[in-house]
Formats: structure tokens, sequence, C-alpha cells
């Protein structure tokens, strides 16, 4: 399932949107008894206000028991694309992917452009409430 998760660049450094780059990284895993390498890949697409989207294309490892050319096997490997959207004046980092692949997505590009990411976490119930408070308002003059 897909969330949205938001970074915040860590401490008070300047963001550089000069680094926003397309790059790739190789690792290589064990999946099912098999040396594999699994590619991580970020596109630069368009500037969109004040956002820079970028594309990931990423292999993720799946816990699956499938029958594979005549082998059992507990793993597959998928190949997977994300949105991301990275801010061009502060570098915060907003990530359309699931809770996994979010931390790791936000791992590869901090080591990339040499930026320590946080996680930014939102207190969804108070704002939820703050809105249905903010619809019984009336503005009388």
């Amino acid at each position: 399932m897909q969330s949205v998760s938001v970074y915040g660049v860590d401490g008070s450094l300047t963001f550089d949107n000069t680094k926003i780059a397309d790059f790739t990284k190789i690792e290589e895993k064990v999946v099912s008894d098999h040396n594999e390498e699994l590619s991580f890949q970020l596109f630069k697409n368009e500037v969109i206000g004040t956002y820079t989207r970028c594309r990931i294309v990423m292999d993720e490892v799946i816990p699956l028991r499938a029958r594979v050319f005549g082998q059992d096997t507990t793993e597959v490997i998928v190949n997977v694309e994300y949105d991301i959207l990275i801010a061009n004046d502060t570098g915060k980092l907003i990530i359309l992917a699931n809770k996994k692949s979010c931390d790791k997505i936000s791992d590869y590009i901090s080591e990339e452009f040499g930026i320590n990411y946080q996680k930014i976490a939102y207190n969804l119930p108070r704002i939820i409430e703050t809105l249905r408070m903010l619809k019984k308002l009336n503005f009388v003059k």
C-alpha cells in the first residue's frame, strides 16, 4: 500500500538544488540462495512550481512462495516505480511509496547528495480535529 512520507533536511544546511541529478546505485543481495544485483535509479523529470519531480525505479525483494522453473522459492524480485518531489529551496523530500521503500529511498538520496534527511511526523488526528472545528466557524461583519 502506498502512502506519503515527508523528510526534512536535518540541521541548518542550505540546500543546493543543482545537486539533483540522475543517478544509479547497484546493491548485491542474496535472494532465494542466489546472489542478485538490485538496482536503484533516480530520474529527474520536471520542475513543478517550487518542486522538482523525480521518478524512482528500484528492485524490491518481496517474500512470496512460488515455483520458478520447477524450483520452489520464497522470495521474488519486483521492479517498481515511485514518484518523489524535492523542494528546490529547502530540500524537503516528499515520497509516494510504502513505508519500507520510503526509508530506503531517503537513505539512498541522502547518501548520493550528501544531505541528512529526518522524517517529519504529522499529528493527523489533531489536524483533522482542527479542520472539523474550522468548519463550524462563522465570520460576522
